[in-house]
Order: structure tokens, then sequence, then C-alpha cells
């Protein structure tokens, strides 16, 4: 039976009593049985964000409930806009925001290295914050307000940052087997082409990493010179394996985290451009898959599956990745116009030997969500190394190698995962991290237009404008139907008088 005495106490709260995290959608009360939190429109984005009564003054919740966050998607509500109030609690409300505004990040973590190899529970497992853990826990050293006079640090490090990535994981680690395995003296493959070198295994699940025994037995057995690891927060798309990063496209792994803004709008023109091949190598629906898609459609400049095996140089892996970011923002441009928003695109793509990374967000002031590299935590984090990554003492386990011998690597992750904050180093904004074959890297600034630039404002404003355009015109076509229903009306009197 309903809770009827819940039912008033929400009835009864005043949305301007409340502090929030995100945009607040402007919302009212209604009297419907059941109640409803309504909301003025239906286009807002997938996740809620947690709204408590605060002091006027301090602005400090009054009843936080932070062990109680309660996230709504479609798949719970087809229809947002319209929460029944009876599920709320008054302390616990649930405030639409607009979308891909916010709560709609993943975390991931890449390691590379040509001589050093890792395993893989030393990297993504042991550490007290490493990936496996970042699905509730985070750690953003070095994220400092941005916007000072208008929004608060926390709000600029939590939007993009801070949310429960429970909607996946994935692995692909970079190794030699298959190519070592060759038939023949042709060193031909089973399909009849030369594989040689690193090709990348993947794992992936919609399991919780934490309790996946499959995922820790893999981990505990495995190193590798390379691997992506990545856990998935979604934004629109479904929950499922196929929508996991990383995604592979030949010898090439290929990640994200962020979000495509308004991405229904442009998926069949991203669709269209992409060559045969590519688009049939997409398998799930997510925005990361597509832009992975036109990655590398760009890279092999469209020639197919067939050259996704060949050598690129990482500077046009680099320039393959900078074509896709400039191809999406301008097929927004064209299609949404002044609708279009930001978008925040962290990508990542390895061939197992060289890679690159960017940490993207075309706003004139917002940043992207969190980007570090390091080219020493690799040593904190190898159990065959003095020190440990939460720099705890342990009693001694016997003969440690020099940490002078751990050969040259580079990890670049959404959030440290050891405890020297002083080993780790934000990425700008609009910025490429590139690793070259031999281990060594460079930061390169991304060529940018300001055209690029999208405002989530400026966007309201203009789907504001067009709705009330398309009302005007609407009420004006009722006009001129009353009124030629009207002069119908008068016609038939006048015709019937004259008979």
């Amino acid at each position: 039976m309903q809770d009827n005495s819940k039912l008033d106490a929400v009835s009864a709260f005043d949305v301007n009593d409340v502090d929030f995290v995100g945009k607040l959608v402007p919302a009212t009360f209604t009297r419907e049985l059941p109640l409803f939190f309504t909301f003025p429109t239906a286009s807002f984005g997938r996740c809620g964000t947690v709204v408590s009564k605060c002091d006027p003054t301090t602005r400090i919740p009054l009843e936080p409930r932070p062990s109680s966050l309660l996230f709504l998607t479609s798949t719970t509500f087809p229809s947002l806009h319209r929460i029944p109030c009876y599920l709320l609690d008054p302390y616990r409300l649930i405030c639409i925001t607009s979308t891909y505004h916010c709560f709609n990040m993943c975390r991931w973590f890449a390691y590379i290295s040509p001589t050093e190899p890792c395993l893989l529970s030393d990297v993504l497992i042991t550490p007290k914050h490493a990936l496996t853990n970042q699905v509730n826990d985070h750690y953003l050293p070095g994220l400092i307000a941005h916007l000072p006079d208008k929004i608060t640090a926390e709000h600029e490090a939590n939007a993009r940052n801070r949310v429960l990535n429970a909607d996946g994981l994935g692995v692909a680690w970079y190794t030699s087997s298959y190519s070592d395995f060759e038939r023949g003296i042709t060193g031909e493959s089973e399909d009849g082409k030369p594989h040689t070198g690193l090709r990348p295994a993947i794992y992936k699940t919609i399991q919780p990493p934490k309790g996946d025994m499959n995922y820790r037995s893999i981990c505990a057995n495995t190193e590798t010179r390379c691997c992506f690891a990545h856990i998935r927060a979604t934004s629109e798309s479904a929950v499922a394996h196929v929508n996991n990063h990383p995604f592979i496209f030949g010898k090439f792994a290929f990640m994200h985290n962020g979000s495509i803004s308004d991405f229904t709008s442009i998926r069949r023109a991203i669709c269209d451009m992409l060559d045969h091949d590519t688009y049939a190598n997409i398998q799930g629906s997510t925005d990361s898959e597509h832009i992975g898609a036109l990655f590398m459609h760009h890279l092999s400049s469209g020639k197919g599956a067939d050259t996704w095996d060949e050598n690129y140089s990482v500077h046009a892996i680099a320039n393959a990745l900078h074509t896709a970011i400039k191809t999406v923002c301008n097929l927004q441009k064209k299609i949404l116009g002044p609708k279009r928003r930001p978008n925040s695109l962290n990508l990542a793509a390895t061939d197992g030997v060289q890679m690159v990374a960017c940490r993207f967000r075309n706003h004139k002031e917002e940043q992207p969500p969190s980007l570090y590299f390091s080219t020493r935590a690799g040593t904190t984090l190898n159990r065959k190394y003095p020190d440990h990554p939460d720099g705890d003492e342990r009693p001694d386990e016997g003969p440690k190698k020099d940490e002078k011998e751990h050969g040259k690597h580079v990890i670049v992750a959404s959030e440290p995962s050891t405890y020297i904050e002083e080993d780790w180093n934000l990425i700008n904004k609009n910025q490429f991290l590139i690793v070259h074959k031999d281990g060594r890297f460079t930061l390169q600034n991304m060529l940018y237009s300001e055209s690029w630039n999208a405002d989530h404002a400026e966007a309201d404003k203009a789907v504001q404008a067009e709705a009330d355009q398309k009302a005007a015109a609407d009420e004006t076509q009722g006009q001129k139907t009353i009124t030629a229903e009207t002069e119908g009306q008068e016609a038939k009197v006048v015709e019937a008088e004259g008979h």
C-alpha cells in the first residue's frame, strides 16, 4: 500500500530550500494521484543527483544521507520527467539534470612499457586506490576551481568525476601468444594472414569487479607490457558486455571516459562516414565505440580491416584521434547548431607498443574529467621492487630488485593509484600525451578551434526558443483552425437560410 505520510512530506517540501550538485531543473509538485515530482519537459538526462534540505545561511545539509543515494535510470522509469514521489524520501529527493551534464563518467587505467611487464593484479587490484576500488571511491589531487567566482572547486571536481562506476568492467592486455603459435614455415595464421608481434586479449563482464573471481584469477596470473582497463558508468546505453570498453579494432585497443552530448542526434551521420569493415565491427550502442570506430576509420584511411594490423606511427594515431574529435564537433555544429552541448572526450588508443591519450572538453571554461600520468608509479606498483602503492610498511619479504632496474614506462589513469602524489601529473585540458615505442613521452597541445566551443546555457536558450516558436506556431494554427471552422459554420447557416 502507498505510504501517504511520505506523500504529504514530499508535497510540502519547498524546492527553493535545497542545495545541489549540478544544475537544478525547475520543478513543480502536482496533486495527481499518485503524486508526482513533475518536470516541465521529458528531454533530460538519465541520471539523478541527490538534493538535500539545507540551512539557508551556511548551505550545509540539515539531514544528509550519503549512504542512501538513489539513482534512477530509464530502465526504472521510461519517462524520467514524472517520478512517483511515494518512491522517494523527502530528504533524498532526486532532481534530473540536463542531458549528459553530470554523472556520466567512467574510470580507466593504462600501462605501457617497452621492456618492463606488470602483473595485472599489482596494478588493478592490490592498491587501496586501484581501479577495481574506483567503483565507489575517488582520489583527485590537483583539481582546483577553474571558475572560482562562480562554482566551487568541489563542484568542478565532482561534476564530471564523482559517480558510482558499476555498469561494467573490461581489461585488454597485449600478448605475443597468437604470433608465437602461427602455423608452418610461412608464418601465416589460421586465417591465412600474417600476424606478428603483440595482440590484445580481452575480458569483459558486467559483474562488480571486487567479487568477480574470473577477473581476479586472470589478473593474478597475467603479466603484460601493455594493458588497458576500464570500469563503466553508463550515461545512456544499456548495461551489456558489448558496451564495455576497451573496444578492439585489429591490433588496436581504444577506450573513452566522458560522453558525446546528444549522441543520438549525430549517430546516423557518424555511421554514414564509416567504411564497411569499421561499421561492421561495432557491436554495441555506445557513443564511445562509435568515436572509436571514427578513430579507426581515419587511421586506416577507410581501407578496411585488412589494414588494421599495419604499423602506424604514433603521430598518425594522434592525428586520427584529433580528426575523430573534430568530426564529432563539426557534426554537432551542423546538425544541432546553437542547441549543441559540450563533450567530454578523454580518449586512449594503443597498438601494444605505442600509445596516445588525450583530455578534451569543448567548453571555454569547464574542465574535462580527470586524467593523470606517471613515469614512476609503475615501480611502486610492482611487487618485485621496494615500497608499496599504499605506503604500508611490510615485513621482510626477501631481496628486492633495485628500483633503478625498472624499465621505462608510462601510466595514464583517471585517478592516481599510489600514495606518492608527486609521482602523478594532471594532463592539461585539450592536451595529448604521446608515448613512443622506446618509452619516451611527449605532451602536445591539441589544435583547437574556438568554433568548437559549446555551452549548456546557450543550448538551453536555443531549445527554449525553439519550443516557444513551436508553441506560438501551434497557437496560430489553432486560431486559424477555429476561424476556419467558425466561417464554415456561418456559411452553412447562410446557405440554410437561403433555402
